[in-house]
């Protein structure tokens, strides 16, 4: 028997939060389904958004918080 893995979300760095959320409504109609969050720890906020079309899958949009965030490049 074969094991039927479903996908949670795909990342995508973005550099800013706020005008990376504004590009995926733009150009995906993708909404976000929770408020920003700050990890101040792994220095990055992130957010999850989501398509009109119900079982879609979320994108989780992640921004460098600091010049030293692990996604700052």
């Amino acid at each position: 028997m074969g094991c039927l893995m479903k996908l949670h979300h795909v990342g995508i760095v973005t550099s800013d939060i706020k005008s990376g959320i504004q590009h995926h409504k733009t150009l995906f109609n993708f909404h976000p389904i929770t408020e920003i969050v700050e990890d101040a720890i792994q220095k990055v906020a992130v957010v999850l958004l989501s398509g009109p079309e119900a079982g879609s899958v979320p994108i989780e949009l992640i921004a460098p918080l600091t010049d030293d965030s692990p996604v700052s490049n």
